[in-house]
């Protein structure tokens, strides 16, 4: 008996979410920042998936936060990515992302500051709609400190591309 491969394309139903922290530019070479207590609140707790047409329609909230996990030693323009990724159902939900940041100057711990934005709240940089077979990556920007933090969303190759959305407190 001869067996023949079959050909299939795989496309992922869900999205994917991951979260990177980079110092920013302007950050001084003695500073540097730990990140912990990382976490995604308010993705969809269900949802129901219309094959004729490809839609999801989400509902509720997670009863659990994503965690991810800590990092540290983040530094200018060089990213510290989590060893954890979620997929989560695709759609606009409210997610709130929060951390908390701790300030190192040299060896150090001289400070730290919670953070915390959501997602999806007002018609701003701050909206973005999962689609499925896309990986994200929330990028937070850690600023010098005294300064404004950034975030932006950037996708990640291998679910497709759903562009890049900045996101500011």
């Amino acid at each position: 008996n001869t067996y023949n491969c079959v050909a299939f394309t795989m496309k992922h139903l869900l999205s994917r979410i991951a979260v990177k922290f980079t110092g920013a530019a302007n950050l001084n070479a003695d500073y540097s920042y730990n990140v912990t207590n990382i976490k995604v609140a308010g993705a969809y707790a269900s949802g129901v998936y219309t094959i004729n047409g490809g839609t999801w329609a989400g509902s509720g909230k997670m009863a659990n936060s994503l965690s991810f996990t800590d990092v540290s030693g983040v530094k200018a323009n060089t990213p510290a990515i989590p060893d954890n990724a979620y997929v989560i159902i695709p759609g606009a939900a409210p997610l709130t992302i929060s951390f908390t940041a701790q300030v190192v100057f040299g060896s150090k711990a001289i400070s730290e500051i919670p953070y915390t934005i959501t997602l999806n709240q007002t018609d701003d940089d701050t909206d973005v709609t999962f689609k499925n077979n896309t990986s994200y990556t929330l990028n937070v920007i850690l600023p010098a400190p005294g300064q404004e933090i950034k975030f932006s969303i950037s996708t990640v190759a291998g679910f497709g591309n759903g562009g890049e959305v900045p996101v500011e407190l």
